[in-house]
């Protein structure tokens, strides 16, 4: 009997854990008024968007390799995730939406471990 179709292999429902040896690992996403409080870290090759006001996550999926950093932002809308090894790339993310805004292929050839937005 053949095997079902599937249309997703896999699909991370929770992100338990972050990647604490990584200075900068957690990016803080509130508002300076208090009406949105989010975090943003990093768990191996996945970004996780917590929502500390409705306790859900966000998981934004998409780097081959473990993400070496993460920054957000001065208006908090996009955060920017970067990894070092094969395939390496910078991801920009959409906070409210998490969908990639925009992707930078091979962005060094040894990969990025640290970056900032200004």
């Amino acid at each position: 009997q053949p095997w079902p179709t599937m249309t997703q292999a896999l699909s991370l429902e929770w992100a338990y854990g972050f990647s604490s040896s990584l200075s900068g690992s957690v990016v803080n996403l509130s508002t300076p008024d208090g009406s949105v409080r989010k975090l943003c870290y990093i768990a191996a090759h996945t970004a996780v968007i917590y929502d500390c006001n409705t306790r859900t996550q966000m998981v934004l999926q998409g780097h081959c390799n473990p993400i070496t950093c993460l920054v957000a932002t001065e208006d908090r809308s996009v955060v920017a995730t970067a990894d070092a090894g094969p395939d390496s790339m910078i991801v920009l993310w959409n906070v409210a939406t998490g969908q990639p805004v925009h992707t930078i292929s091979s962005p060094h050839a040894n990969g990025v471990a640290a970056m900032d937005l200004t």
